[in-house]
């Protein structure tokens, strides 16, 4: 195992070798995070299947990454990305530019991949490169907390694992969850570790679909699983798709062009117009029907047949018009498709539905902006509130006298920060700073105040 660097996606990541058919002959394969591989900031991307792509120059794999062992690291360029897909799980598979002996013979083995995953309660190990103080693979151990589908900026992912191991930070997306024969069972893509205390469900917060619905836990690490990842390989060592027993998404679905943002409120705050999920189903695979349904994160379940509305015409859709939900929290859209009007074993499997989700947000920030001051009483201070997504978007500020200043003053006029730091004059110090914060959709807090300086 080691760093993988140079993707489209997340950049530094963490990836280790596999070995499924035991040929020293057979190409070398990594696997990382789908969000380390590819770029994923376009939304089309979300529900996309990516096979067989070009791997770029830059992406490569360092084995030996320790701290004592630099000068004996094993460099080697990535040749293709097999497979990568963020929908419903996030995974990609790295074919190297090498073989499973000549890496042998250079020191590196292969991780073996488990059956199975341990138990809630089973002692495991995460082992990965995080960004931290000293860059180097390290190991932390702590216990498997069992699967949650869990849901993240515009992404759905079903059964991953929780567990609570230190150290996991950027940098660790990728690093292998294993068991205690040392087997890969895991792969860790997503945490809670130093996210901002608000905002759940939010890029780089994720959250649990479960009871309650749309609450982030903290501390909370997770893990997509490759317990059937072995199936998808051949006797000699290749990757593929359609091998028999292969679980993974082979992407048999229709496009979705357009999304609806990944926060929305249900009607626009400046002029009461109603929101709609603005979702487009895109042609493809001769896939010419559709079926979908709606439903709260929880109480819908898109790999259930229940709900699903009778299948409609491509050429007739209306999704993006329907309204979106009043209620807060997050809610789902789920899409299936298939070449006839008749549902049958060609449709899209029902365990690979299309997810298209947002977060209903009507609360105000409520969260005490946090200041960076610079400068000094003598020669003026120099003040900026701190952005922090979603909750702080935005800012509105004044200030004045600490005396005859109210930061609750309906009346008084305020100005938009520009991220340019705020000065304040000697002459206008002590002062009272007021901030009033707006989140991500629009949302309006009610005003903080500051006395300057503290």
């Amino acid at each position: 195992m080691g760093r993988l660097s140079g993707g489209l996606g997340s950049g530094a990541c963490t990836a280790f070798l596999v070995d499924p058919a035991g040929r020293p002959e057979a190409p070398a394969h990594v696997l990382t995070n789908a969000h380390c591989t590819h770029e994923w900031a376009a939304e089309t991307a979300a529900n996309a299947v990516f096979v067989d792509t070009e791997a770029t120059p830059e992406l490569r794999m360092i084995f030996n990454y320790f701290r004592d062992t630099e000068g004996a690291q094993v460099e080697v360029p990535a040749k293709a990305i097999r497979y990568a897909t963020m929908k419903g799980t996030d995974l990609a598979v790295v074919e190297l530019d090498t073989t499973i002996g000549a890496l042998a013979e250079r020191g590196v083995v292969a991780l073996g991949l488990a059956p199975s995953a341990p138990p809630p309660g089973g002692r495991v190990s995460v082992v990965g490169a995080p960004q931290l103080d000293v860059e180097f693979l390290r190991r932390a151990r702590c216990s498997e907390e069992g699967t949650f589908d869990i849901v993240e900026y515009r992404w759905h992912w079903f059964g991953a694992h929780r567990n609570r191991c230190d150290d996991i930070a950027n940098g660790s997306s990728g690093s292998p969850v294993l068991d205690e024969a040392q087997r890969v069972y895991a792969v860790v893509n997503t945490t809670t570790l130093g996210s901002p205390p608000d905002g759940d469900c939010f890029l780089g917060r994720p959250c649990e679909v479960g009871a309650p619905p749309g609450v982030s836990v903290e501390g909370a690490s997770y893990a997509v699983d490759v317990t059937g990842v072995s199936a998808c390989f051949g006797d000699d060592g290749r990757f593929a798709l359609d091998r028999e027993g292969c679980a993974l998404d082979a992407g048999r679905a229709l496009d979705v062009l357009t999304y609806p943002a990944p926060r929305e409120r249900p009607s626009d705050p400046a002029t009461g117009a109603t929101n709609t999920w603005e979702v487009t189903l895109g042609a493809r695979d001769a896939l010419g029907f559709f079926r979908y349904k709606l439903g709260r994160a929880g109480e819908v379940d898109c790999r259930r047949q229940e709900g699903y509305s009778a299948p409609l015409k491509l050429d007739s859709q209306d999704l993006s018009a329907i309204a979106l939900p009043e209620a807060e929290g997050v809610h789902l859209l789920c899409a299936l498709a298939g070449p006839t009007a008749t549902p049958d074993a060609a449709w899209q499997p029902l365990s690979f539905p299309t997810v298209v989700l947002t977060t209903i947000d009507t609360t105000p920030p409520s969260r005490r902006p946090a200041l960076s001051r610079g400068g000094d009483a003598a020669e003026g201070l120099r003040v900026e509130p701190i952005f922090s997504l979603p909750e702080h978007a935005d800012f509105e500020y004044r200030f004045g006298p600490p005396d005859t200043t109210d930061c609750d003053d309906p009346a008084a006029e305020w100005r938009r920060y520009r991220r340019i730091p705020i000065f304040l004059d000697p002459r206008d110090l002590p002062a009272r700073f007021c901030v009033r914060p707006t989140d991500w959709v629009g949302n309006v807090g009610e005003p903080f105040d500051y006395l300057l300086p503290e």
